[in-house]
């Protein structure tokens, strides 16, 4: 490996580094893994919330609430992508890329917490285009965010992705996650 005798050359290459690599997740969010899609890999089409941290107050044997996160296609069903708005455009003649998120969970839990971001792919690193939007609930086992959306401006070729982070608290215990869309390229500019 080669080693560059300028210290400058090497600050830059670090910060070239970690700007080509940096993910595209809320910043509060940027410490729980994140679930990626890549163009070759077989599409995550959701993860489970995982318990965070220590127990505030529940029972250290918790039972799971068996919360999954998931992008919702235009038919509400897991496995969607960025999309251009069939119901912005019928409903309020707005063409717009939109990308919708849901927490799913089979038992009622807490403070119910969705945040979704739509971001475009760029030239050196990615632009965050709309949100993050955030959706809350008191209570509930179901949550749905679908108001992350931008206005198209052109039919420029772009490609578009989500980033979405769940909580939920279940007996005094919060689970969480975050996860990526996978790329969708629409003739929408933004």
């Amino acid at each position: 490996m080669r080693i560059p005798k300028n210290p400058l050359v090497a600050t830059l290459g670090i910060a070239l580094a970690a700007l080509l690599f940096a993910p595209g997740t809320p910043a509060n969010a940027a410490r729980l893994p994140v679930a990626r899609v890549t163009a070759t890999a077989v599409p995550v089409v959701s993860v489970e919330l995982v318990r965070v941290g220590g127990v505030s107050g529940g029972a250290p044997s918790a039972v799971n609430p068996e919360c999954k996160l998931f992008y919702m296609n235009q038919k509400g069903q897991p496995g969607g992508l960025a999309h251009i708005s069939s119901f912005l455009f019928h409903r309020h003649k707005i063409r717009a890329v939109k990308i919708n998120a849901q927490i799913s969970c089979r038992r009622v839990s807490k403070n119910l917490f969705l945040q979704v971001t739509l971001w475009k792919t760029g030239l050196l690193f990615p632009h965050k285009v709309a949100g993050p939007t955030t959706a809350t609930a008191a209570v509930g086992n179901q949550l749905k965010n679908q108001k992350t959306w931008k206005e198209c401006k052109n039919r420029t070729s772009t490609t578009y992705y989500g980033t979405a982070f769940g909580r939920v608290v279940f007996q005094g215990v919060t689970y969480s996650n975050s996860l990526q869309s996978g790329n969708a390229t629409l003739a929408c500019g933004t």
